[in-house]
């Protein structure tokens, strides 16, 4: 109330009026965003009357850490990159349908259960979702002509170029996406992901602190498109990377090496090695064609 009232009360009576609230077009004073690392605030269910607000300019409400909840007005088209970084306590948030643009790290650190992404929103960057560790529920409406949910995916895919942008801890990766975009499981505590056989192309780091193990099922390896090099793209710790039968030295020579991979990059069981010790013989063959001869189970 204070900020609202040092920055809008227009009348001088000591209160912001709903018709005050609605006469606000910006939240900077002279450029700086007036909330930013205010950790006064708990609550702002009352920004929702800030209907001549259309946007949510860059750290608008940077490391507002004590604030659990807010509610937006219907009015707002885009958050600004960070416009929400760091708000630590903030467990919810429903975005606007009119909402149009949302800005990397726009909701990164933060506490947030689930996102929904409105039907007409176009641009969603990188990262905007890092280290939101209990985020459980992250769709797109399916209306939504540019990004979706495929399958129950718990992410966001870009659908031109079949492009992940953005995962979470209980993400699928489905089959049919073609890229791994730039930090799309930033921070993201997974022990294991898989990536689809119809993956080509990897835009930087699986930046996981808790990773264990990356399958991948593409016969040819994706290609590292990382700017910074290789050293950009590695996880952290000893990561085990898995590749299809017969696909070792081809991801070897594309850059998925064990400098990066320090847990190993090996091969998956073939499905005719029957005894699991990595080595179709001439027993594993005996052994399935007595299956299916119906000699032996």
């Amino acid at each position: 109330k204070r900020i609202c009232v040092e920055n809008w009360d227009d009348n001088g009576d000591g209160e912001l009026s709903r018709a005050e609230a609605a006469a606000v077009t910006t939240l900077l004073n002279n450029g700086v965003p007036v909330f930013q690392k205010d950790n006064a605030i708990t609550s702002f269910d009352e920004f929702q009357y800030f209907t001549g607000l259309t946007k949510i300019e860059a750290r608008a409400f940077y490391e507002c850490e004590s604030m659990t909840s807010i509610i937006l007005p219907p009015s707002i088209t885009s958050i600004e990159s960070t416009g929400f970084f760091s708000c630590r306590a903030l467990s919810s948030i429903e975005l606007p349908e009119g909402m149009l643009d949302i800005g990397s790290a726009a909701f990164a650190n933060t506490a947030i259960k689930s996102l929904f992404i409105p039907k007409n929103v176009r641009n969603i960057p990188y990262n905007i979702i890092g280290n939101c560790h209990n985020l459980v529920s992250l769709s797109v409406d399916p209306e939504n002509p540019y990004y979706d949910s495929r399958d129950g995916c718990n992410a966001v895919i870009r659908k031109s170029g079949n492009k992940l942008i953005a995962g979470i801890k209980y993400s699928v990766i489905p089959e049919g996406v073609k890229e791994y975009g730039l930090s799309c499981f930033n921070d993201v505590k997974i022990e294991s992901l898989v990536l689809p056989s119809t993956l080509s192309k990897v835009d930087n780091s699986f930046a996981c602190a808790k990773m264990k193990s990356i399958v991948s099922k593409a016969v040819v390896p994706p290609v590292i498109t990382s700017s910074s090099g290789p050293g950009s793209f590695l996880p952290s710790g000893a990561v085990v990377l898995k590749v299809p039968v017969g696909s070792r030295n081809a991801y070897l020579n594309a850059g998925w090496t064990e400098e990066i991979f320090k847990g190993g990059v090996v091969e998956d069981i073939s499905p005719y090695d029957t005894n699991n010790d990595n080595n179709v013989s001439i027993t594993d063959l005996m052994r399935m064609v007595n299956v299916i001869l119906g000699i032996t189970q």
